[in-house]
């Protein structure tokens, strides 16, 4: 910054403040640009995307335990209504009395019919099971999708963020300066203005108009604007106000890099 400086050590304080506005407004409208960038709005659908992804894989896993469970629970007792059947079976095999082993092969049926019934139910989890596993399958692959895109929008937020950032810096400093050369009564004027006014502190005089709130000045308050200070104030708007002729020249100068102090 010390060829700024060097450059700002020539400006009246009329083209200070002109200088100071224009830095303002530059800052302003980078970080606008910054929060407006697309990217932010976009990491943070991918992220609402992510936490929806994460919550349907947590009911999953909840789903997918509840089979589990229901599944041990069905082989717990196919396997004792199993056991029952064997014991029967071999009951059927020693038995010599007609009658008992009638009842023995209705008994067994039954339990057979039991087991075929577990064995149906058995089926339903697994394949449901099956489902579960390909459902959680996309959202592991959806889970992995998400965090590319945010990586890639993440680094592109970086690298138009960072020079935003490092445009913000630049000219937050030059800022700085134009402000630290201005007399006290100044800054504090343009300070009270620029709180009140939303950021705007200063204007200039542009075709009998005020720069900034745009209002037409009689010929009265032209007069004593022009034999008056060469800073002065907007009796509309009250914000700071350049009178000299070549203000309006040199405010279109700043703004469009004419003047090396805007690039510096």
């Amino acid at each position: 910054m010390r060829n700024a400086s060097g450059a700002l050590a020539g400006l009246s304080d009329a083209q200070l403040l002109l200088a100071l506005q224009e830095t303002d407004f530059r800052v302003l409208q980078l970080k606008k640009q910054l929060e407006e960038l697309p990217q932010r709005s976009k990491i943070l659908e991918v992220r609402a995307k992510h936490r929806e992804v994460k919550e349907k894989l947590g009911r999953l896993a909840a789903l997918r335990d509840e089979c589990d469970e229901g599944t041990r629970k069905l082989q717990e007792r196919e396997s004792t209504l199993k056991a029952h059947m064997a014991d029967i079976q071999a009951a059927i095999d020693t038995t010599g009395d007609y009658k008992q082993a009638t009842a023995l092969s209705h008994e067994y049926n039954i339990q057979s019919k039991a087991v075929e019934g577990l064995e149906s139910e058995l089926l339903q989890l697994l394949e449901k099971l099956d489902k579960i596993a390909a459902v959680a399958a996309e959202a592991d692959s959806a889970l992995d999708r998400l965090a590319k895109q945010e990586d890639a929008l993440t680094e592109s937020f970086k690298a138009q963020g960072g020079a935003l950032q490092e445009a913000i810096g630049r000219e937050s400093r030059l800022r700085g300066l134009a402000y630290e050369r201005l007399p006290a009564f100044i800054q504090s004027r343009y300070d009270k203005a620029v709180a009140s006014k939303g950021g705007s502190g200063a204007a200039y005089i542009e075709n009998g108009h005020c720069s900034a709130c745009h209002v037409a000045f009689n010929e009265g308050q032209m007069l004593r604007l022009k034999h008056g200070e060469p800073i002065s104030e907007c009796p509309h708007c009250h914000r700071l106000l350049v009178t000299s002729d070549d203000a309006a020249q040199w405010a279109a100068g700043l703004r469009g890099g004419a003047h090396n102090v805007s690039r510096l």
